[in-house]
């Protein structure tokens, strides 16, 4: 069992007889029925944990994400985007579920394969926490295989697609000014932190669950903007070659990254399409 502080008691050194003593022991009590309590619970909490991962708030530890490849096509006009996710993924126990988090994006195709064993993986179904159960709000995506799979290393392939944040500057948001003249002028930028890394694309959204990163981000603009006024920029720099503008639409593909959060990938002022 895993036990936290619940209080601290102080004891002053100037008694009043015997009265002290009896509080104290009273106390003493009281604590250990709590922990007896509390390790109780957390016994059976782990059981059930080890049945139903995504019955915790926390991620597994038996998986750790390694390496993403993320490709990104943004709609300039539209304000949405597509995309695809592959996660390296690193297991060390035995396990049916992979659980990568992800709040209000539309997950689509999903894949599993082996790369310890070079086999693809049949995948028995994939869901969310929530409809399991209502009452959960771990944005978690569930993707159970049919059989159990050993240590090793997997991958996990999904498509997805999000809307760019138009009303509240968190995830990945619109933001603007206007030029004298009464011109508007737009930007895309992102802020991740605490948690809304799994607002743009899934993820192991946990400051813990730190991967390196290689991603390729595409625009598309409107016919009368400008490409050759606008760039992508990130926190790490271009690959040789990596920025290409071709019609309306601007296509950069970045350096591999250092094991970072998902908070660190994309930082705020520092990344987006200006």
């Amino acid at each position: 069992p895993h036990f936290v502080p619940i209080c601290k008691a102080v004891v002053s050194t100037q008694s009043t007889g015997g009265r002290i003593g009896i509080g104290v022991g009273v106390a003493m009590v009281a604590l250990i029925s709590v922990i007896v309590v509390i390790a109780v619970a957390t016994k059976g909490g782990e059981a059930e944990y080890n049945k139903e991962p995504w019955l915790n708030i926390r991620l597994p530890d038996n998986i750790r994400a390694d390496k993403y490849r993320m490709q990104l096509n943004l709609d300039w006009e539209k304000w949405n985007y597509t995309g695809v996710q592959e996660v390296t993924m690193n297991v060390t126990a035995n396990t049916k579920f992979f659980i990568i988090h992800s709040s209000g994006l539309t997950l689509g195709k999903t894949s599993l394969f082996d790369i310890t064993n070079n086999a693809s993986l049949a995948i028995l179904r994939t869901f969310t926490d929530a409809e399991e159960d209502a009452k959960l709000k771990h944005d978690f995506y569930i993707v159970e295989s049919e059989k159990v799979v050993g240590e090793g290393q997997y991958k996990m392939t999904i498509d997805f697609a999000g809307t760019v944040q138009t009303d509240k500057l968190v995830g990945m948001y619109r933001s603007g000014y206007t030029r004298e003249g009464g011109s508007e002028i737009y930007q895309v930028s992102t802020d991740f932190e605490p948690v809304d890394a799994r607002t743009a694309f899934p993820c192991f959204d946990e400051p813990a669950q730190k991967a390196k990163w290689e991603t390729t981000i595409s625009v598309t603009f409107p016919d009368e903007i400008n490409v050759t006024e606008y760039s992508i920029v990130s926190n790490m720099p271009l690959k040789d070659g990596g920025e290409k503008k071709s019609g309306s639409t601007i296509t950069a593909s970045f350096q591999e990254s250092v094991a970072m959060s998902t908070t660190g990938l994309m930082q705020p002022k520092r990344t987006g399409v200006f």
